[in-house]
C-alpha cells in the first residue's frame, strides 16, 4: 500500500468501518472498471455500474468483527442463507453512470483509471432494474463451487472500454475458468446463458463434460459449405471501434497525468475523508494504527504515514497517536509481539510525518519503477 500511492482511494476505504461490512445483505456492490454501452444506431456511452443496497448498510467496528472471525468467521454467509431460509430476501437496485465519449474524454479523471471513481455529484447514478436475492443453491457444489463470472461474458449492446486492467481480466478469468471446470464449463446449468438451450449453439467441439450431441456429424469448422447453425445469426464479435486521442487510445493518458499532478492520487481520498463523520474518521485511524502493529520496519510505517498525510494531516495525526497509545497500552500489559519488538523500541515521531509530508509530492519514484524516495528516520 505504501508503495502506490494512487491506491489510497480504496486503502481508506479498506481501513474504514466499509471494510468490515456487516454480512452480504448490507452492503453496496462497486465496480472499479468503466464498460461501454453501444445502441442499435452505434451511438457509443461509456458506464460505470452500482448495486446500491435497499436494505440500511451495516458495518462491523473493529473489536466486533475480530470477536465475529473467531466466533462466527461463517457469519455473513450464514447470515443470509437463514434469512432467505426463513422466507426473506435481499434487494439491490442496479444503477449507471452514463457519459458520452467527449465527456469522458474531458472528465478531470481518467474514467478508465481503476483507481479513481466518478464523482456522483457530477454525473448522477441512473437506476435501470434490480436484483433480488429470494432463494438459497440447492446444491452448494453445482451452484456456487462450479459458478463462473467473468466481465468477458457480455451480452450485444455491453462491450469493453479502453480500461487496460478490465481488457486483462476479460480473457484470463475466461482462461483460468477453462482450467478449473473445462471447455464446456457453460453446460453446467450454473452457467448455461438464458435459453441457450434453444438459441445457443457454441461452436466448441469436445472435451471435458460434453454430455450433449457434441455438434452430431457438423464439420467442426465455420465457416463451411454443408452446416450453419441458424440460431446463431452472427460468429463473429464486432465490438465498435476507439478513436485514438492525440495518438494514443483515452486510457493512456492516465499515468502522464498523474506525472504532471502528483497531487491527483490524493484528491479522491480527501473526498472520501472529508465525508466520514466523527466517529468514522476515529475507527479509520484506529484500524490503521492496529495494521501499523504488525509492520516491523519503521520506513514502511513512515512511507505510509506521509501518503496519509498527504490526504489530511490531521488524518495522520490520529493515527499517529492511536499507533503511540497502543504501543504504550501493549508495553504496560506485557504484550510485546516478538515480530515487532524493535518498532516498540524506537517508535516513529510525528516530526518525521510532518516533515517529509509538507516537503514530498511522492513517496515512490513512479518514473523509476516506484521506487521509494529515501526518508531518513535517524
Amino acid at each position: 500500500m505504501s508503495l502506490v500511492p494512487e491506491s489510497m482511494l480504496a486503502d481508506l476505504w479498506f481501513w474504514s468501518d466499509h471494510g468490515t461490512p456487516k454480512g452480504w445483505r448490507f452492503m453496496d456492490g462497486f465496480p472499479c472498471h468503466t464498460f461501454k454501452w453501444v445502441n442499435s444506431s452505434g451511438k457509443v456511452h461509456y458506464v460505470r455500474y452500482r448495486w446500491k443496497c435497499l436494505q440500511k448498510l451495516q458495518n462491523f467496528a473493529y473489536d466486533e468483527a475480530v470477536k465475529m472471525c473467531g466466533v462466527d468467521p461463517d457469519y455473513a454467509k450464514r447470515d443470509l442463507w437463514q434469512h432467505i431460509n426463513n422466507g426473506g430476501q435481499a434487494e439491490w437496485i442496479a444503477q449507471a453512470q452514463v457519459l458520452t465519449e467527449e465527456q469522458a474524454l474531458n472528465y478531470k479523471f481518467d474514467i478508465f483509471d481503476c483507481s479513481k471513481v466518478i464523482l456522483e455529484e457530477d454525473y448522477p447514478f441512473i437506476s435501470f432494474g434490480r436484483i433480488v436475492v429470494n432463494r438459497n443453491p440447492e446444491n452448494y457444489h453445482r451452484d456456487i463451487e462450479q459458478i463462473a463470472f467473468s466481465p468477458g461474458s457480455l451480452i450485444p449492446g455491453i462491450e469493453v472500454s479502453p480500461d487496460p486492467l478490465l481488457q486483462f481480466r476479460t480473457f484470463l478469468y475466461r482462461d483460468a475458468q477453462y482450467y478449473r471446470l473445462g471447455v464446456n464449463f457453460h453446460q453446467i446449468p450454473v452457467n448455461c446463458p438464458f435459453m441457450s438451450k434453444l438459441g445457443m449453439h457454441p461452436l466448441a467441439r469436445d472435451g471435458k463434460m460434453r454430455v450433449d450431441s457434441n455438434g452430431g456429424a457438423e464439420p467442426h469448422y465455420y465457416p463451411n459449405s454443408f452446416t450453419h447453425p441458424n440460431a446463431t445469426p452472427d460468429l463473429s464479435s464486432n465490438p465498435s471501434a476507439v478513436a485514438l486521442k492525440f495518438g494514443a487510445i483515452l486510457s493512456k493518458r492516465s499515468p502522464s497525468k498523474h506525472e504532471n499532478d502528483p497531487d491527483s492520487d490524493y484528491v479522491q481520498s480527501r473526498l472520501f475523508y472529508a465525508d466520514l463523520d466523527s466517529e468514522g474518521r476515529k475507527h479509520l485511524a484506529f484500524n490503521i494504527a492496529r495494521g501499523l502493529q504488525l509492520v516491523s520496519r519503521d520506513d514502511i510505517k513512515l512511507r505510509f504515514l506521509v501518503g496519509c498525510y498527504k490526504v489530511s494531516p490531521a488524518l495522520a495525526h490520529d493515527i499517529w497517536q492511536q499507533f503511540q497509545q497502543l504501543l504504550t497500552q501493549d508495553q504496560n500489559q506485557g504484550n510485546i509481539n516478538p515480530i515487532n519488538s524493535k518498532a516498540r523500541v524506537s517508535p516513529l515521531s510525528w516530526d518525521h510525518i510532518e516533515k517529509y509530508g509538507k516537503t514530498l509530492e511522492r513517496v515512490v519514484d513512479s518514473k523509476q519503477a516506484y521506487k521509494p524516495v529515501p526518508m531518513p528516520i535517524q
